[in-house]
Parts: C-alpha cells; structure tokens; sequence
C-alpha cells in the first residue's frame, strides 16, 4: 500500500519541478508558457530541440537548473517501478484488485486536482522561493551571446568580498556598463550615464564585454 502511495508522491514531486523549472527559466526572457513547455520537455527528456532552448542553455543559471531537471527526469520512471513492483508484484496481503482500484483512484485525484490548480497553488510558493534561491548562486540573472561577445543582465552581491571582485572586473577597459539600477529593485531609478564607480553591492547592472572576462564573475 505504501507503494502506492510513493506513485502519487513522485508524481506530486515531479509537477513541484515542472513548477520549479519554469519558474528558474523565465529569467532566461521567456514567456511562462514557453518556460513551462522547457520545463516539461527537460524532465521527461523528449521534446528539448526547440530554439528557445537555446537561451535556456546560454543563461548560466537556468544551465544549472536544465541539468538537475534532466537527471532527476531519469531517476522518475525506476523510482515508479520500483514503487509499484514492492505493491503489486509481491503484496502482503495479497488484495491486487483493491491496490489497483486505490491507485487508479489517487492518479486520477491527482489529474483533476492539477487540472484545476489545487496542486499548483499548493507547490508554486515553495517553488518560487526555491526558485529564487537557485538563481541567486550564480551572479548573472542572464545573459545573451554574440559571437565571442555578450550582453549580461547581473547583481553585484552583497557579499563584501564577492561585490569587491565583481566591481573590479567591470572596472576593466574591456568590459561597458551600458546601464545600472540603484538598489536592484525594478522600477528603481536607471543611470542615464552609468559609471562603474556607481555600481554598489545589491545593484542590477547591464554591461557588455568579451565572454571570457564576463565568465569570471560566477561564483557558482
């Protein structure tokens, strides 16, 4: 019986990714359908051909999360069998028509309650705050590559030490700061002539330099 159970718990886990992903994805710029579709597409590894995957991949901190969404993708099926050979294979009692009747019931609970939004609202806050915490290990919220080029939207951290190195970095002839954002919080005023020496701990900037140099600012 608890095998069933386990079958509905994965596939509770496995829509808290989908949510997860999608979440994480859209800071790579894209809609959250698009976000969505990747999303799925990664955990069940059919389907992730499509050129916004592209800029999923570009992104280094959704890069990260395509690559958990993958190999969890994997472990999902065998876990399921695994599940469902511990309760149907050898059961204790011996009662298959019940298991059978009780997880064609939880599955089908389990689509309606997704249907309507219950299972969404129940993950998406955890999720986000999930989420928002795997974004925050890399510097970058997202970036763009032109050639041996990119333009990257970042937050200096707060971290004293961090922040120190990430300023200097910016402070190179090689790379432009094209725009800053005091405080990094949206809708914050944007420096009409961003200057480097601006540029704070907290800060959203946008800068513009050789894919190298603007590699060395992630700290994840």
């Amino acid at each position: 019986m608890a095998g069933v159970i386990g079958v509905v718990l994965v596939l509770f886990f496995w829509r808290f990714l989908v949510i997860f992903g999608s979440t994480v994805i859209e800071t790579a710029g894209l809609s959250p359908k698009a976000a969505g579709f990747e999303s799925r597409s990664l955990i069940v590894g059919a389907g992730y051909t499509t050129a916004p995957s592209e800029l999923v991949i570009q992104n280094p901190a959704t890069q990260r999360v395509a690559g958990l969404l993958v190999v969890t993708g994997y472990f999902g099926p065998t876990i399921i069998l695994a599940l469902l050979g511990a309760s149907f294979i050898t059961p204790a009692d011996g009662d298959l028509v019940n298991r059978w009747m009780l997880l064609v019931v939880l599955v089908l609970m389990f689509i309606v309650f997704d249907r309507c939004g219950l299972i969404r609202r129940i993950a998406v806050r955890p999720a986000r705050a999930l989420a928002k915490r795997a974004a925050a290990r890399t510097t970058f919220e997202t970036w763009i590559v032109v050639g041996d080029h990119a333009v990257a939207a970042l937050i200096v951290p707060v971290d004293a030490a961090m922040s120190e190195r990430v300023l200097a970095i910016l402070a190179s002839d090689d790379i432009d700061l094209l725009a800053i954002e005091h405080g990094g919080k949206f809708g914050a005023p944007i420096s009409d002539e961003p200057d480097p020496a601006d540029a704070a701990p907290g800060d959203r900037l946008v800068v513009f330099g050789p894919r190298t140099s603007l590699e060395t600012l992630d700290f994840a």
